[in-house]
Parts: structure tokens; sequence; C-alpha cells
């Protein structure tokens, strides 16, 4: 509470303000009415496209299907349970399937029965993460509903797409616009919308299909250097 304190205080103290997504600035405005708020959404810089560009470059044939997600703090727990029935499902019925847990996340008590079919990692320099998130065939953005996830921003959706991979995302916030369900990626509203997406996604073609036209609309318009 205090950290939120000093940030307010801080806040008040500027003459200008930038959010990465609509409704995030919303919420600044109406915090702070005599603020002036823009909209600047993230962009990928050119060190992070070159750090993907050699993480696409490494491709390793396997039979499995990794199924990623990254947290990069612990409140993503909250998260990953809205999808924790869905994956124990998978993970139950489709030999094929993996789950690769990486940054400040734990595995959840209904999916430690799967053992060594989880792969946890810990958290990485972001001029590592690339290649981590390369490993992982499907990326996973799972929201819990509120309004803190409504002004989150399409950052893993990016991520995923510049290594060339597809996400399955929760349809809240920005993932509704930045992902074109069934083209550049999948989105779910539900646990059984999460459990068809899942599944959806063990098709080899439907991933590559997904994967290319991801990274073909980051690289056109999500990168600083795009118009």
């Amino acid at each position: 509470m205090q950290q939120l304190r000093r940030i307010g205080q801080v806040i008040a103290l500027a003459d200008d303000g930038t959010a990465s997504t609509e409704a995030l600035a919303s919420e600044l405005r109406a915090c702070f009415p005599e603020l002036p708020v823009a909209v600047r959404r993230n962009r990928a810089s050119r060190a992070m496209v070159a750090a993907a560009e050699r993480a696409r470059a490494v491709e390793t044939m396997r039979d499995q299907v990794v199924f990623g997600y990254f947290a990069g703090t612990r409140t993503h727990a909250g998260d990953l349970a809205t999808i924790e029935a869905a994956l124990a499902g998978l993970l139950a019925t489709e030999p094929r399937a993996r789950l690769l847990l990486a940054g400040e996340v734990d595995v959840p008590s209904g999916l430690r029965r799967f053992g060594d079919r989880i792969e946890r990692c810990a958290p990485v320099p972001w001029t590592e993460l690339p290649a981590l998130q390369r490993r992982a065939d499907v990326h996973l953005v799972p929201l819990a509903p509120s309004r803190f996830a409504t002004c989150k921003s399409e950052l893993k959706w990016l991520e995923a797409a510049l290594v060339g991979r597809p996400v399955i995302a929760t349809a809240l916030g920005p993932y509704r616009a930045c992902v074109r369900d069934g083209e550049t990626g999948l989105l779910a509203q539900d646990e059984a919308a999460w459990d068809d997406a899942l599944r959806r996604m063990l098709d080899d073609r439907l991933r590559a299909r997904l994967g290319g036209a991801a990274l073909s609309a980051a690289m056109q318009a999500w990168t600083t250097d795009a118009p």
C-alpha cells in the first residue's frame, strides 16, 4: 500500500502521462482529471526483434507439443488458476502435451500429478527470453476478469508473435483487438472454450499457420521501425 501511495504521489507531480492501453489511460484520467494522458502501444525494439530472429533460427523437431506459460510476477498465479482444469484435462488425455512454466509461477496443485510432463524454468534476463519462449509451441495467456486485467497490454501476444508462436488468450482487454481469432491466435471466453482451443492447438498445421500470421502482423505494425 505504501508503494501504491508513492506511485500516486509521483503521478500527481507529472505534467503529462502515457499509458499502453486505452483502458489504463481511462483509469489514470479518472484518478487524475487534470493529467493529460496519451496512449502509446507497446512495440518491440530493434534489440528485441534481433533476439527473436536468433531464437527463430533454432528449430527443434519433436513429437511433443509444449504449451508455455510465462509469468513476470507472482500475481499471475490467479490467472493460471482459471485454466487449471482445462490443462489437467488436456494432460490427462493427450500424451503429446507438455507444459512449460517459466518465471514467477509454481505448479498448480491440480497439475502436480503430471510430474515430469511439466517443466519449470527460473526467470531469465530479457535478452535470453526469446530463446526460452521459442521452446513453447503455444503460449498461454489466461486472464482472471478484473479491472486490473482489462488494463493490461498485449505484450504477451507480441513476444510470442516475434518468435513465431501462436497464443491462446482470454478474450479480455486488448487481446480482443490484437488477436484475430483463428488468424493470428485463438481467443477463449470460458473453460469450455479453453478446453477446445488447447486441443485444436495440437494440430501442427494450425500452429504453424497462426504463428506465421502473428509474426507477419507483429513485424508490420508492432515494432519501433514500423509506421
